[in-house]
C-alpha cells in the first residue's frame, strides 16, 4: 500500500509540474521596473524644420505634443520619417531611448521632454545657448493613456528641434515554459523485483522537474534523485512477472528573449 501510494505521489507531482498558464498577455514583473530593452538602428522620429501637421519651430514659452510610438505606423506628422523606424506599435511600449538636437535657437534657454500624460517636471532635457547646435541622450518614459504613446515638449525660446529614436523598453511578458521528455532504455523488471532505471540526462540548457514511468502497469517508482542536469531512479515490480518498464524525465527551461 505504501508503495502504491508513493506511485501516486509520484505521479500527481509530475501532473502538477506541467500545470501553467501559456496566456499571450499575461505579464510578469514590475511593470514600470523590469523593463526588456531592445535597441534599433537610429531613426528620425520628429523634425521641426520639415513639413508636417504638427510641425514647425518650437514658440517661447510654449508646449507641443508629439508620437512616441505612433498608431499610423510614420511619423511624417511631425517631420520624421515614412516608416516605424523599428518600433513596435502596441501599448506594451512603456519608454523610448532618444536622441534630442536643439537646432539654431533664437536665445540662450533649454526645452523640457517629458511624457504626455504628466505634469510637466521642473527639469532641462537639453540646455543652449543662442544659435546653436546641441544633443542629448534621454530615456523618456511616454504616455499610456493613448495609442500614440504621446511626449511633450517645452522650450523657453523659439527654437527648432530634432529626435532620433534609437531603441525602447517594453513591459516584461511571461512566456510559456518550454519543456521536452528524455527517455531512458526500456528494462524488465524481475517478478517482485528492483532494478535501476539509469541515469537520464536533460538537453543543455533544459533543468530536470520530474522522473516519470512508462509501463504496462503493476512497476511503481522506488527512489529517486534529481540534479542540475540529470535525474535518476529505482523501479520496483509489485506483481508476479516480469515487466517491462521505460524512465523518462520531463526538462524545463524559461525562455530568453
Amino acid at each position: 500500500m505504501k508503495k502504491s501510494l508513493l506511485w501516486l505521489l509520484n505521479m500527481a507531482a509530475a501532473l502538477s509540474v506541467f500545470t501553467f498558464s501559456t496566456g499571450a498577455s499575461a505579464q510578469i514583473g514590475s511593470l514600470s521596473s523590469d523593463l526588456v530593452f531592445t535597441p534599433v538602428t537610429p531613426c528620425r522620429i520628429m523634425d521641426t524644420r520639415n513639413a508636417g501637421s504638427i510641425s514647425g519651430i518650437l514658440v517661447a514659452g510654449t508646449t507641443r505634443t508629439f508620437n512616441g510610438n505612433s498608431s499610423v505606423s510614420n511619423y511624417t506628422n511631425q517631420g520624421g520619417l515614412l516608416a516605424t523606424c523599428g518600433l513596435p506599435f502596441v501599448t506594451d511600449v512603456a519608454a523610448i531611448v532618444l536622441n534630442f538636437t536643439v537646432v539654431t535657437p533664437a536665445a540662450a534657454g533649454y526645452i523640457t521632454v517629458f511624457p504626455g500624460d504628466a505634469a510637466q517636471p521642473l527639469a532641462a532635457t537639453v540646455n543652449f545657448t543662442v544659435g546653436s547646435v546641441v544633443g542629448n541622450n534621454a530615456t523618456l518614459k511616454i504616455s499610456q493613456a493613448d495609442a500614440n504613446g504621446q511626449f511633450k515638449i517645452y522650450s523657453t525660446t523659439n527654437t527648432h528641434v530634432v529626435a532620433d529614436v534609437v531603441g525602447y523598453y517594453v513591459k516584461p511578458v511571461a512566456t510559456a515554459l518550454a519543456c521536452t521528455q528524455v527517455y531512458g532504455v526500456t528494462v524488465s523488471v524481475p517478478a517482485n523485483g528492483e532494478i535501476s532505471a539509469g541515469t537520464l540526462t536533460c538537453t543543455a540548457g533544459y533543468t530536470p522537474v520530474s522522473l516519470l514511468i512508462s509501463s504496462s502497469g503493476g512497476v511503481v517508482m522506488l527512489d529517486s534523485y534529481i540534479d542540475l542536469n540529470t535525474g535518476s531512479f529505482f523501479m520496483r515490480n509489485l506483481t508476479g512477472g516480469a515487466l517491462n518498464a521505460t524512465g523518462k524525465m520531463n526538462c524545463c527551461r524559461i525562455p530568453g528573449r
